[in-house]
């Protein structure tokens, strides 16, 4: 089942692309970012919040990608546009390395705790 289309834009992580089975259309499997740190009770969420990780993000201020919340999507305009005519395509930014480097150890860190 696809979700639908939130009340407001947000950064998300692209954890997967695919085609539907039955349509072949592009589907896109996202990690949703929020300002909404809650580092004393979300530990095992991945954080951007070194400057250089932000601004290679897109991100203008420190961002938390819930883990815990996956999203198929459909890949249209109704969940995916550019945040502002500054952009052409909905991509803001990328992982740094540093970044990526963290996401892999705080992956390896829910998986010894049975996490996804």
């Amino acid at each position: 089942d696809l979700g639908n289309p939130g009340p407001k834009e947000r950064p998300a992580l692209v954890a997967e692309t695919a085609l539907r089975s039955d349509t072949d259309e592009p589907i896109v499997h996202v990690i949703y970012g929020t300002s909404k740190l809650k580092k004393d009770k979300r530990p095992l969420d991945f954080f951007v919040e070194n400057y250089h990780d932000m601004h290679d993000a897109g991100c203008y201020q420190a961002t938390r990608f819930d883990l815990d919340h996956h999203l198929w999507l459909p890949w249209a305009s109704e969940f995916f546009s550019p945040p502002s005519t500054t952009y052409v395509n909905p991509v803001i930014g990328h992982l740094s390395a540093n970044s990526r480097e963290l996401l892999q150890i705080v992956l390896g860190l829910r998986k010894k705790a049975g996490l996804r």
